[in-house]
């Protein structure tokens, strides 16, 4: 290997290490995608490549070939070389081959002009762009040539061996992944023929001191809010986020009130709000929810270990009247989340203040909507089994409703408390249906709203709780419940239970990648029984959609079923769809603006000869809190590139602000020889630009050589540079 090239990746030499021990690794990642990055190529030895070495001229040694990026639909190399006899309207170029040695038109070649008699070139192969979507096919060789354009039969050519695979990928609307829903476990000894009759006869667990799962005390976060103090329906508009209401919604609307803040969701309804003892309840003596919860899944049983959280989006308790003779029972939702829809994206608002007065500096006002996500057909398979349960006990049933609560409270205090957000700062400005949305709102500063940022899409996310003081026919009752909050981008919660149907394909219509994991079905009895079938973590891109064959999946199922459903997670480490997130919910104009450096190399490679350049940046504004300076540093690889670092944050600055005393950022050079030799730059040189181009002219101050004026361009510039 050539002393200027690095060493191979770890998984290059990981590669090495299982194979000889007879077992297989793999590296695909997007930019290593047949494994290839960061492998130094082979010379080809096959008598056909030897001889056309050899029938080349001896004008240039190629050196060597080093994969820097290997990606579906492109591949980027360094190319060594030295002893070029001149320059003259020299060029390298670089193209692929198939096993039988054709040059692989879909791919082409690329040449790029060459300035120095030695040194190294990064170029890029890539699929053109009239192939068609879906094409794929193998690499074998790597062909690299150097000589006079028209003139190659006096080129040095060298091969290479590099068995890559090309792949231009589907639109993601036009992809569709085949998965087979294989059994495992209890759905194994399930056959195909009819299946046996189940009866519905739920065993039910009643308690008087339900358990429930609370995230911190919601006493402690700050006042309740009144039935007569909290407003049905929020209306003014600053950033258009208008989610369509869940499909359980119906009925009337309310009367519209406004409140007046900043951001604010739009279209809010409160068709079905329980607020206070429903009349229907106190005509039929109903007198509100009691302690004794009914608990329908606590004998369940699954091979993947589900519990009752898992399969229902509502409450594991189910509320009993305070009156049995009565017939009416309440439920909650199990959460709630943050809302998203198809058409508007995530319904979260960040917005910076506007006003340059002192009461608006540095504030930032936060409005969320938060969904249970309950699904109807999960309150209509809840009212079937406790219709069943009441008939086998001689009990009364006459509904299921929503827990009518008097006063509601909510914290976020338990999480926030971190990011000194006082309770009086956080409040509910709208409700739907108990098992509906929620509007909420707070307001805060810029380096708390950048670090609530980094939580929702790095961290566990922004959790919390609502907390409910049932109502009861002499106004408030004695029961409390408390349901947990969870605001977090990718959580599949917020998009809701994805029910499975033959021929109904799975799509991801969300930012990030899903992971499709068990088809489950539950089926009723006794001690009900969920059958899953495995799905092998199929990843479905975003906007992409999965097939799943169910023909090992017993067609009598279908009918027997209480719930068929797809089990699946969302990927949270997608940079591009966390980026995607974060710009559909954060507007307006703001004193902390979240940027990039951008170094732009101009020629200085070419001019100096140098293989790279290291930059050292360093600057107090990487940390939000700007507490202390962070170095980070990157390379400058190629001519005519733009190389990126960041995050900076523009505390109280405009980007070009200069404050004396307190630069942006410095940056200092570096250069790497060839040879691997270094030379780094004497000084920092402070800036407030978030554009740095980098020329010849700062390279040959570094390594000692006087300012020379610029060469003129080449007659005819090259068709592609990588």
């Amino acid at each position: 290997m050539p002393s200027y090239f690095r060493s191979p990746a770890p998984c290059a030499f990981l590669g090495i290490i299982f194979a000889l021990l007879g077992a297989r690794v793999s590296c695909a990642t997007p930019d290593n995608f047949s494994g290839l990055k960061g492998v130094t190529l082979k010379e080809s030895t096959a008598l056909p490549d030897l001889a056309r070495e050899l029938l080349s001229t001896k004008k240039a040694q190629i050196e060597g070939v080093q994969v820097i990026e290997d990606r579906a639909d492109s591949l980027v190399v360094r190319v060594a070389y030295k002893e070029l006899e001149t320059t003259e309207a020299m060029f390298l170029i670089v193209s692929a081959e198939d096993g039988k040695r054709r040059t692989l038109k879909e791919v082409g070649t690329s040449k790029t002009v060459l300035t120095a008699t030695e040194g190294e070139i990064t170029i890029k192969l890539q699929i053109g762009a009239n192939v068609a979507r879906g094409t794929q096919f193998d690499q074998s060789f790597l062909v690299v040539s150097i000589g006079k354009e028209g003139d190659f039969k006096k080129a040095a050519i060298k091969v290479f061996q590099c068995n890559k695979k090309w792949e231009k990928s589907l639109a993601p609307e036009e992809m569709i992944i085949k998965v087979v829903a294989e059994p495992i476990g209890k759905s194994k000894s399930l056959t195909a023929g009819s299946g046996p009759s189940l009866v519905l006869n739920p065993k039910v667990f009643v308690t008087a001191n339900p358990v429930l799962r609370p995230v911190g005390d919601g006493r402690s976060s700050g006042p309740k809010i009144a039935v007569d103090k909290l407003q049905p329906v929020v209306q003014t508009i600053s950033k258009d986020v208008t989610p369509r209401p869940p499909s359980n919604i119906g009925g009337t609307e309310s009367t519209t009130s406004v409140i007046k803040i900043t951001p604010s969701l739009a279209g809010l309804k409160a068709a079905n709000l329980v607020m206070g003892l429903p009349k229907d309840v106190k005509d039929n003596n109903g007198q509100g929810p009691s302690t004794n919860a009914i608990r329908l899944f606590d004998t369940l049983s699954s091979d993947i270990g589900l519990t009752a959280e898992d399969i229902m989006d509502l409450h594991s308790n189910i509320y009993e009247d305070a009156n049995p003779d009565s017939g009416y029972f309440y439920y909650l939702p199990r959460g709630y989340y943050l809302y998203w829809d198809e058409d508007t994206g995530y319904a979260l608002c960040m917005l910076y203040g506007v006003s340059t007065g002192e009461s608006n500096a540095n504030v930032v006002s936060i409005a969320a909507r938060l969904t249970s996500g309950v699904d109807p057909s999960d309150i209509a398979l809840i009212r079937k089994l406790l219709q069943k349960y009441c008939e086998s006990t001689s009990r009364k049933f006459r509904d299921l409703k929503p827990f009518p609560f008097s006063s509601m409270w909510v914290s976020l205090k338990g999480d926030l408390g971190q990011y000194n957000i006082p309770p009086e700062r956080i409040s509910v400005t709208g409700i739907s249906d108990i098992a509906g949305m929620i509007d909420i709102s707070l307001t805060t500063d810029p380096v708390t709203k950048e670090n609530l940022q980094m939580v929702l899409t790095q961290g566990l996310g922004v959790s919390g709780t609502v907390t409910y003081q049932s109502a009861s026919s002499s106004g408030s009752g004695s029961l409390e419940v408390t349901i947990p909050i969870l605001i977090k981008f990718a959580d599949k919660h917020s998009f809701g239970t994805r029910q499975f149907a033959r021929g109904v394909k799975f799509r991801n219509a969300s930012f990030f990648p899903a992971k499709i994991k068990y088809l489950n079905v539950l089926v009723p009895g006794e001690s009900p029984v969920v059958y899953s079938y495995e799905l092998a973590d199929t990843i479905v891109p975003s906007g992409a959609s999965a097939t799943i064959e169910a023909h090992k999946v017993p067609s009598w199922l279908d009918t027997t079923a209480l719930k068929m459903w797809v089990d699946y997670s969302l990927i949270a480490d997608d940079q591009d769809a966390t980026a995607k997130a974060i710009e559909a919910v954060t507007g307006g104009v703001t004193s902390i603006t979240q940027s990039e450096i951008t170094f732009r190399t101009l020629t200085p490679l070419a001019d100096t000869g140098v293989a790279l350049v290291l930059v050292s940046v360093s600057s107090k504004y990487f940390d939000p809190n700007a507490s202390g300076e962070i170095v980070k540093t990157l390379e400058l690889t190629q001519d005519g590139t733009s190389f990126k670092v960041g995050p900076v944050y523009l505390v109280n600055r405009q980007p070009g602000e200069e404050k004396p005393g307190d630069p942006l950022f410095k940056y200092k050079l570096t250069v790497v020889n060839p040879d691997g030799t270094t030379k780094e730059g004497t000084t920092w040189t402070e800036s407030n630009n978030l554009t740095i181009y980098v020329g010849s002219a700062q390279l040959r101050s570094i390594i000692g050589v006087p300012t020379m004026p610029e060469s003129p361009a080449p007659a005819e510039q090259p068709a592609t540079q990588g």
